[in-house]
């Protein structure tokens, strides 16, 4: 399925790249030291091959880089819409899919603004 994705965008479908796009599709988003760690699990990458392959999957719109802000960053599959990515604003810890809920409601939200809008940000204090 990959091979395809990656065949039809002009890319080659590495081993490498198949790995990260594998990872990405069972977590709905993970950041590339994250991405690291599990690839590692399936096949021996070094760190810049992930940041490199992030980067072709990125440019190739198979992927997207969701910025967190302070120099963070999540990847996740262009299919994946919705995902809650929460942040903690004084230690800059990211927890990602805090509440399988939330994203329905999240999904709602994006159904009833019906296309209007390519991306939502919510922003929420306490």
């Amino acid at each position: 399925m990959y091979s395809k994705w990656l065949i039809n965008k002009g890319l080659t479908p590495t081993a490498a790249r198949i790995v990260v796009l594998e990872v990405l599709a069972q977590h709905s988003s993970l950041t590339a030291g994250d991405i690291y760690i599990i690839a590692n699990k399936i096949s021996e990458l070094k760190i810049g091959t992930i940041y490199r392959v992030l980067s072709d999957l990125e440019k190739y719109s198979l992927i997207k880089r969701v910025l967190l802000g302070q120099k963070k960053s999540v990847y996740k599959l262009r299919e994946q819409k919705i995902n809650c990515n929460i942040r903690d604003a004084k230690n800059g810890e990211v927890i990602t899919d805090y509440d399988c809920e939330l994203n329905k409601l999240l999904e709602e939200i994006l159904h009833k603004l019906d296309g209007k809008y390519s991306a939502i940000d919510v922003i929420l204090y306490k």
